[in-house]
């Protein structure tokens, strides 16, 4: 069991660097192969090298933005409360999705989360407002703490079109199979409701 939740810990992280960093490095390494020949002109050689240096600033960006993914700036400093406060409202800025977050204990609904679980829990929410604006086509989402004392209870409200059961029970795509995951990382548990006929409602109680 311990294992297998390190494996999924490090899974989010294989991914992003089998899919960006190891794809650039791969070109980065047929730049250079290119390079060594002798029978290039200048203006090819000019020309590898420009793609090479630029490849090496991808490179430097795709880093860095996965390094940025293990702890948001947010998250790290101010919090789990204030992190969730901005990731609501930079979501509702555009106009179009109006993402309504309600916790009424604030940071002490997170105090029995390690730094390493306020990032999953985070990681999770993003998920689930990503998913309810691809896939959902929700305008309206409700993201609400509650604290039952001998638990505690995220719930999860979209106005969009729902999911089907069927995608549910089979954890089809990345995003729904990476929510699961997470839930097992910080020993909670997820319930998507399937009986919710008015969008998609989603709980995780912990």
């Amino acid at each position: 069991m311990l294992w297998s939740i390190h494996r999924n810990k490090s899974t989010y992280v294989s991914r992003d660097l089998h899919d960006e960093v190891s794809s650039k490095l791969s070109a980065l390494t047929m730049n250079v192969h290119f390079l060594k020949k002798n029978n290039l002109t200048d203006a090819e050689r000019t020309e590898i090298s420009e793609y090479t240096l630029q490849a090496c600033h991808l490179l430097i960006e795709s880093t860095r933005r996965i390094s940025h993914n293990l702890m948001p700036p947010t998250l790290e400093y101010m919090g789990s409360h204030q992190a969730t406060t901005e990731l609501c409202r930079e979501f509702s800025m555009g106009g179009q999705l109006i993402v309504n977050y309600k916790n009424e204990i604030e940071d002490q609904m997170f105090d029995s989360f390690n730094h390493e679980n306020q990032v999953h829990l985070f990681r999770i929410i993003q998920e689930l407002i990503n998913n309810s604006i691809r896939h959902g086509k929700a305008t309206e989402i409700w993201l609400t703490f509650h604290d039952f004392k001998s638990f505690k209870k995220m719930e999860y409200i979209d106005n969009g079109v729902g999911m089907p059961l069927e995608i549910i029970k089979q954890s089809k795509g990345i995003g729904l199979s990476n929510i699961k995951a997470r839930s097992e990382i910080i020993e909670a548990t997820p319930f998507f409701d399937p009986n919710f006929k008015k969008g998609f409602r989603f709980e995780l109680t912990f």
